[in-house]
């Protein structure tokens, strides 16, 4: 389930570089129309998610050529027009062409890094930091242009792009976390998955409302208030400075009151075409440096919280149990067994009972917890459960919770004595 939810974002990553290329040439070649034109590029989908396809499964290289030609005359008889044809044609090659060096070396285009993180080395499927230097150059070539639905819709592409790349680090991470750990037999890894899960659904929720917010922001006014504390600062610095300057100029000024002519200072000169291409850019940059610091604001919060509540093995006083790296394929073929078993014998398997029963102590004592109600949370460790749930210090507790752990991360896991130990205890 990871692997194909990090290669969605390695698809996604590639789908929006295609956006980002169209939107701009949209621009250019069909001005007038470019918003429809824009959203009819969302076809090229088509062939981006056909040579995909033909990437990976498919063996032959004439194959992989024919379908990729196929989606290319496909859409040029979409098309509206003459051009939108011409336009459609020439993307869909390119989508195939940009594909072929990977798929030449199919062999070898899927890297084994740390044995379990699958890394792709085309272009649409390489996310990395480097791209978003190719976004925003787009979109100040679209400041320069002064097109403001193109710059809407970069920013737009731009920041999904940011968040879908955030994610993917996240993913690529977190396999590598899980494969240095993959000696720990007793590793919680299906609440860690569930907890990481879970926090990267609520920062995407939140990276998608900042992205919808922040263009409804003031922020030109923002730019314009810090132009003018800029210039009173520096009216400010040169008055210090040159106090005797800044006198002639007073007495000069009061000179033209007297005389009548000050009203030649009251005519109002038309802003510069370089003074305002400079405030289109600062103003550029302060909404990329806002939406950018609330992205790493977001997810720095979200690791502030998993920090603040995540405890060391060495303060809860786990016992990590290690795996044999001999026996580790021989440890992995019986828990495939386990998971092939029918659903009668696992009614009646003698892990199962204990397992319930385990639960069955957390959920009464859970209960009896009115801070803590009948929510069990997932993420903890079978000690730190027993801790929540307040469970006696005994040696019932004991036996249960090392009877646990034995049908839990063992290789030969219970037997029905230890089932009928429990129950004379």
């Amino acid at each position: 389930m990871r692997i194909k939810l990090q290669a969605l974002t390695e698809h996604i990553h590639g789908f929006l570089l295609i956006l980002g290329i169209t939107a701009f040439l949209s621009c250019l070649i069909f001005p007038s129309h470019y918003l429809f034109y824009f959203f009819h590029s969302f076809l090229l989908l088509i062939p981006f998610a056909v040579t995909a396809y033909g990437q990976e499964k498919i063996k032959h290289f004439v194959s992989y050529f024919i379908i990729g030609i196929a989606c290319a005359i496909l859409l040029f008889f979409i098309g509206s027009n003459f051009w939108e044809k011409l336009y459609f044609l020439i993307l869909s090659v390119a989508i195939m062409l940009i594909r072929i060096p990977s798929r030449l070396q199919k062999t070898d285009d899927y890297e084994i890094v740390d044995e379990n993180v699958i890394e792709s080395g085309g272009l649409f499927d390489s996310p990395s930091a480097g791209f978003l230097g190719y976004f925003v150059l787009l979109f100040f070539i679209a400041l320069l242009l002064k097109r403001n639905d193109l710059q809407t819709i970069l920013y737009w592409i731009t920041f999904a792009w940011l968040t879908d790349f955030l994610v993917y680090t996240n993913l690529k991470s977190l396999n590598r976390y899980l494969y240095s750990r993959r000696n720990i037999a007793n590793l919680p890894g299906k609440q860690i998955i569930s907890t990481n899960r879970a926090l990267m659904i609520a920062f995407s929720i939140l990276a998608l409302v900042v992205m919808l917010v922040v263009p409804l922001l003031p922020l030109d006014h923002i730019v314009y208030s810090i132009g003018i504390a800029i210039r009173d600062f520096l009216r400010w610095i040169f008055s210090h400075f040159s106090s005797e300057e800044q006198t002639v100029i007073e007495t000069a000024a009061e000179s033209l009151a007297t005389s009548g002519q000050s009203a030649m200072f009251g005519d109002v000169k038309p802003t510069p075409a370089w003074l305002k291409m400079l405030y289109d850019i600062l103003f550029a940059a302060i909404l990329f440096v806002v939406s950018a610091g609330a992205l790493v604001g977001i997810g720095y919060t979200i690791l502030m919280l998993v920090h603040r509540f995540y405890k060391p093995s060495a303060v809860t006083g786990d016992i990590q149990e290690f795996i044999n790296e001999e026996t580790e394929s021989t440890f992995l073929q019986d828990s495939e067994k386990k998971e092939r078993d029918s659903l009668f014998s696992m009614l009646f398997n003698p892990n199962t009972t204990i397992r319930k029963k385990f639960k069955k102590q957390i959920q009464q004592g859970s209960h009896l917890n009115k801070k803590a109600g009948n929510f069990i949370p997932v993420s903890l460790t079978p000690l730190e459960l027993e801790q929540y749930a307040k469970l006696p210090d005994d040696e019932r507790t004991h036996l249960l919770h090392a009877l646990y752990e034995k049908a839990r991360y063992s290789k030969e896991g219970c037997t029905k004595e230890d089932v009928a130990s429990f129950k004379k205890s």
